[in-house]
């Protein structure tokens, strides 16, 4: 699963979100004292959860070759004695028997953010370790690389510590919050002081 970055931007309480390819923008509405540049983060859960959902559903009715044209989800959080509860509103439109739709409603129910959200989730918050940027002539290798559009092997470490392996094309690099990124053809994005080798070369450091 591609990691999620946000970072703070220049206004109030406005997020800047990149989820691989994509850029969002997460705020508060002006009545909460935010400039309403994007959904609310609690909005942006359901509509992950909606999305979810949906994709679920027209997953299994494709495999099964039923009739399904259409799934709309309305997600509707709501308060109830002090406890959260989640409405999600489904709607299928197609040529679907009773038990067919019956179906379709509880493979909805297990779609990766319905158990997410349902089950019990360990969070963990931690500091992030401060970035050190690479050297210039290894950026300048690594530009080349990209510029060349060449496949090469990278390896790299998470952020628990696991050593990653992977053959891919570097296709771009960004920075969020200070901190550089190269992203590979399939949308991943790496931290450039995560690397440990690119294409046989050993990462250097800008104090090495």
């Amino acid at each position: 699963m591609a990691s999620v970055q946000v970072s703070s931007n220049d206004s109030r309480f406005g997020q800047d979100i990149a989820i691989r390819q994509f850029q969002l923008t997460a705020d508060e509405p002006t009545s909460l004292g935010g400039n309403d540049q994007g959904p609310t983060p609690t909005e942006l859960v359901m509509a992950g959860l909606g999305s979810c959902k949906a994709i679920t559903i027209q997953m299994y009715a494709e495999r099964k070759d039923w009739s399904l044209d259409r799934v709309s989800v309305a997600v509707e959080p709501q308060t109830v004695d002090r406890q959260t509860v989640i409405l999600a509103h489904l709607t299928l439109e197609g040529d679907l028997s009773d038990e067919q739709r019956d179906r379709l409603r509880e493979i909805g129910d297990r779609c990766p953010v319905h158990r997410l959200l349902a089950g019990t989730v360990d969070i963990q918050t931690r500091f992030a370790a401060s970035y050190q940027a690479v050297s210039c002539t290894y950026y300048d290798e690594l530009e080349a690389l990209a510029t060349l559009k060449k496949i090469g092997q990278v390896i790299y470490r998470t952020e628990a510590g696991a050593e990653i392996s992977r053959e891919g094309r570097i296709v771009d690099f960004f920075s969020l919050a200070k901190v550089e990124f190269l992203k590979l053809e399939d949308g991943t994005a790496i931290r450039l002081d995560r690397l440990i080798e690119v294409d046989g070369k050993p990462v250097r450091f800008s104090d090495s």
